[in-house]
């Protein structure tokens, strides 16, 4: 007895609606593995395949981290990931994932744009998993985002970057870091784009993050934090200093370890460089005085000598001194707007160099050394301005008050020698040491732990008013 028709018509129909729902459903399969970005699913085949014991995610791009220096300085064996995450499911998807590894995880590194993610659903996924140590690296955009902002878009941004430390503050899990200073924020060099900074800085802040400064929010700083935060915005975006475009300019830095040590955007050219677009050459000389002593392979009038002279065979060849000079003679810049830096004094008070003596250019004098490094250069370059820097505080040798001979003086000497210099061959001079603020009860939050040399903060400092100085 044969079957009805209409059963099998059933049956086709069946049939061909599962047809549509596989195709429909190997479709949308097919689609979501086109649109996963190639990053995450790379992140995704390390997470998978690798060892490793610390996991760094972010929502903003943190290519200019490197693993290596979480393992050289931590001693942790991290995944960096490459993929941008945008929101809190992308971010439980990782965190699934990296639980599902078989990796003992001991650390997690997020960065976070609060404005891109809710503190409380953050919260929930962090808890769930509960062995796991969180270093929260809150988004650290440059100041010409934050003053690009709406007054309504700056409100909710500055909601959202609170409520992420007033939400994570009380986990006894988590630490929340803010990198929003004032020497991060409004230097232009060290960023990329608006929200990423160069590899420099990354660096920087890798290093210093749990060291130095009041990056790491805690029950005691919170308040004079944000207050800091919140003041240094509005500041900007009232009243924001505006400095001189000197795209035309070349400024020659001559000086010591103030100047000659660092060398990234955080040095006090790389400053002046980020905030005038100036051309900047370090011609600085660790551990270097402006007076002459034997021990010393060259000092400040044999190096501006040299520079005039055009021969760099008198300069050590592994000093930042011999890269400066070489790179301003390499470029030829133009001479008709050249400005001259100098920073000298804190190695001739510490080796015990005369202050001054009968001699006006008396090489083995700081004064003399001074005003005869600065006679060659009026004469060489009769059109550019010099500015004179005196040294700054430091707690050495009991705040600068020993003497450290019986023909030096006490620090407070070569920094009222070189005013005076300043003074007599009509430069313009920027006092360090009574200006900056420093001594001997604040001398940490503006020099590093060596009690002597500018820490970043100050370096930009220092930098910005060199800035404004240039005529």
């Amino acid at each position: 007895m044969s079957k009805p028709t209409f059963i099998y018509k059933h049956k086709k129909a069946i049939l061909l609606s599962g047809i549509v729902c596989l195709l429909v459903a190997a479709a949308i399969i097919l689609y979501l593995l086109l649109s996963v970005p190639q990053a995450r699913k790379d992140d995704f085949k390390r997470i998978a395949s690798e060892k490793y014991d610390t996991v760094f995610l972010s929502m903003y791009s943190i290519e200019n981290y490197e693993e290596e220096s979480f393992s050289h300085f931590r001693g942790q064996t991290m995944l960096k990931t490459a993929y941008c995450i945008p929101d809190i499911d992308t971010l439980q998807s990782y965190m699934e994932k990296i639980a599902l590894s078989g990796n003992a995880i001991t650390t997690i590194y997020l960065g976070i744009r609060p404005e891109s993610i809710d503190a409380t659903e953050l919260l929930l996924l962090l808890q769930e998993y509960p062995s796991v140590q969180y270093h929260i690296f809150l988004a650290a955009p440059s100041m010409d985002y934050w003053t690009a902002l709406s007054d309504k878009q700056l409100e909710e941004q500055l909601s959202a970057y609170r409520s992420i430390m007033d939400t994570m503050l009380p986990q006894s899990n988590i630490t929340v870091y803010h990198f929003a200073t004032e020497w991060v924020l409004c230097n232009p060099a060290n960023y990329e784009n608006t929200h990423d900074t160069i590899a420099d800085i990354s660096r920087t802040l890798m290093l210093i993050f749990d060291s130095m400064y009041d990056f790491r929010i805690t029950p005691e700083n919170i308040e004079p934090v944000w207050e800091s935060f919140s003041q240094l915005i509005a500041d900007n975006r009232n009243n924001s200093t505006i400095y001189p475009d000197l795209s035309d300019y070349t400024i020659v830095f001559f000086g010591d370890s103030v100047i000659g040590n660092y060398t990234d955007s955080t040095s006090i050219p790389g400053v002046v460089n980020g905030l005038t677009n100036a051309r900047v050459y370090n011609c600085g000389y660790g551990g270097n005085s402006a007076a002459y002593y034997p021990d010393a392979p060259i000092n400040l009038p044999g190096i501006v000598d040299a520079f005039i002279r055009q021969d760099i065979s008198p300069l050590p060849e592994d000093a930042q001194v011999y890269s400066g000079v070489t790179e301003y003679l390499q470029n030829s810049p133009d001479t008709k707007k050249l400005c001259f830096v100098i920073n000298y004094g804190l190695n001739d008070y510490f080796i015990g160099a005369s202050v001054t003596t009968e001699d006006p250019y008396d090489v083995t004098s700081y004064s003399g050394a001074l005003r005869t490094a600065i006679h060659a250069l009026q004469e060489a370059y009769p059109e550019a301005q010099i500015l004179l820097m005196t040294p700054n505080f430091t707690i050495c040798f009991s705040n600068g008050e020993e003497r450290n001979s019986g023909a030096g003086g006490i620090l407070t000497d070569y920094v009222n020698a070189a005013i005076a210099v300043g003074a007599d061959t009509n430069v313009d001079v920027l006092d360090n040491y009574s200006e900056l603020n420093i001594e001997a009860a604040n001398y940490d939050t503006y020099l590093l732990l060596d009690g002597c040399h500018p820490n970043e903060r100050t370096r930009f400092t220092i930098g910005s008013r060199i800035a404004l100085a240039i005529r």
